[in-house]
């Protein structure tokens, strides 16, 4: 990782913060990113741009029917492994991915089941 990148990351868990990256968010989208990062923040959760775009194209689809079920998800759901040591909660057809190194919420992804490499854990 380059040192810019390790700045920028430090300085985003320091101020509680996000600082979106994408650009071609319209004012309204990027409320809604905001707003979506705060409750979480508030929640006890850091989660990633990418997360936070995820969970919001899948509420848009109908895959997620709410940020409570994703905090759900987190607080609730079944906890394994990935084979790389991700750490997946899974609950009601909804995985939130959470980075073994800093333990920021990295995806959101809707699906069945949970993969069979998933390894359950606690």
């Amino acid at each position: 990782m380059n040192i810019l990148k390790q700045y920028n990351e430090l300085m985003e868990k320091q101020n509680g913060d996000i600082m979106l990256r994408g650009k071609n968010y319209s004012e309204e989208y990027k409320a809604k990113l905001v707003e979506t990062y705060n409750y979480f923040k508030e929640n006890g959760y850091n989660f990633t741009e990418h997360a936070l775009n995820r969970i919001l194209g899948r509420m848009g689809q109908g895959k997620i029917f709410s940020i409570e079920d994703v905090l759900d998800t987190l607080t609730n759901g079944k906890k394994y492994q990935e084979p790389d040591g991700t750490i997946v909660r899974f609950k009601n057809n909804l995985s939130v991915h959470i980075a073994k190194d800093n333990g920021d919420i990295k995806t959101v992804i809707a699906r069945k089941r949970p993969k069979p490499d998933w390894r359950e854990i606690e």
